[in-house]
C-alpha cells in the first residue's frame, strides 16, 4: 500500500461556494484563482478539480493556464446559496457529488435508525 493519499483534501463548502462566485462573471485561471482565495496553487488546483467535478464549473483548455466559468449548475448553486435556499443548495450537491450523497445518506440512515439497537 502506498504512503500517498488516495484521494485529494476535503474541500469546503465554503470554498467551494468562494470558488463559484469568484468564476461567475469572468474566466479565471488557477493562478489568479489561487490569488484570489489566498491559497497555495496546489489547493486551489484541488477544490477546482472537485468543482469541476461536480459541474459547478466549467473549464476552457484554449490556453496555457486553464479557465474557469461557473456553470448554469454553479449559477443555480450560487442562487440558491444567495436567497438562503439551503434545500436547494443541498439537492444540486447531492444530485452532482457522490461525496455528498454518501454524507446525506448516512445521516438520514443515523436519523431512522432504531436508537436501541445502536446502544
Amino acid at each position: 500500500m502506498s504512503d500517498k493519499r488516495a484521494t485529494i483534501r476535503p474541500v469546503t463548502l465554503s470554498r467551494l461556494v468562494e470558488l463559484t462566485h469568484a468564476c461567475q462573471d469572468s474566466k479565471e485561471g488557477s493562478e489568479e484563482l489561487a490569488t484570489t482565495l489566498d491559497v497555495s496553487h496546489r489547493r486551489a488546483r484541488e477544490t477546482i478539480l472537485e468543482a469541476v467535478r461536480i459541474n459547478l464549473l466549467e473549464e476552457d483548455n484554449s490556453r496555457d493556464d486553464p479557465a474557469y466559468t461557473t456553470t448554469y449548475i454553479g449559477g443555480s448553486f450560487l442562487s440558491a446559496i444567495q436567497s438562503e435556499d439551503w434545500s436547494q443548495a443541498s439537492q444540486i450537491l447531492e444530485t452532482h457529488s457522490p461525496h455528498y450523497s454518501t454524507f446525506i445518506d448516512a445521516v438520514e440512515s443515523i436519523e431512522h435508525a432504531d436508537y436501541a439497537t445502536l446502544l
